[in-house]
């Protein structure tokens, strides 16, 4: 298990997964050939960010993309299976991590209100093909995820138990897959992408 940490706080890259507990825009950009494209949005407001300075960051190499005035972006990455798990900052502010396969959907989001939350896509470790169907619980947040295997899952603005700095754990299970279980972190603070691969039975 790769451990990462942000602030202080241990973000795992296990086996984890949620959807969409707000409305998402359904945009659904993606990577393919290794262009990786998105938009990225204020979690709060849902509304685009302009001018946004991305930054794709593994194994010692950075990629970096700004975003339009409609806050699309676009990046090439290299084209290698598989794909390296992605650090990502915008304006330096770390935001997350993924893995760009296929034709993962590639929005982002940035906090500026002190808000809480996971999201990101789901996908199977062996082919990298985006899950649908799994169902993620996060506190007392439980949904199931979309055909593009996204998951949001929103702990509020802000959130009432951020202080609280116990282990918090992500729960997934879906069907012929193995029940998974991560280290969400400690007070599950800030919006935070977390792409997740699970393992079939």
């Amino acid at each position: 298990m790769t451990r990462r940490t942000w602030l202080g706080l241990p973000l795992f890259m296990a086996i984890i997964a949620g959807t969409s507990a707000c409305g998402d825009h359904g945009t659904n950009p993606t990577s393919n050939n290794g262009l990786l494209s998105g938009q990225v949005f204020e979690f709060s407001t849902q509304k685009p960010v302009a001018g946004t300075a991305l930054a794709f960051r593994a194994n010692g190499d950075q990629f970096m993309a700004t975003t339009d005035a409609n806050g699309m972006y676009a990046v090439t990455l290299p084209n290698v299976i598989p794909p390296p798990a992605y650090d990502l900052t915008a304006d330096g502010v770390y935001i997350g991590y993924m893995r760009p396969i296929g034709r993962a959907r590639g929005d982002l989001m940035v906090d500026h209100a002190g808000c809480t939350a996971r999201y990101g896509v789901i996908s199977d470790i062996d082919t990298g093909t985006p899950l649908a169907g799994a169902t993620v619980t996060l506190r007392t947040k439980s949904m199931v995820t979309g055909a593009d295997g996204w998951y949001r899952l929103d702990l509020g603005c802000p959130d009432a138990d951020a202080l609280d700095f116990g282990t918090t754990f992500i729960y997934v299970t879906r069907a012929n897959y193995a029940d998974a279980s991560a280290v969400a972190g400690r007070g599950v603070q800030h919006v935070v992408r977390n792409d997740i691969q699970i393992r079939r039975k």
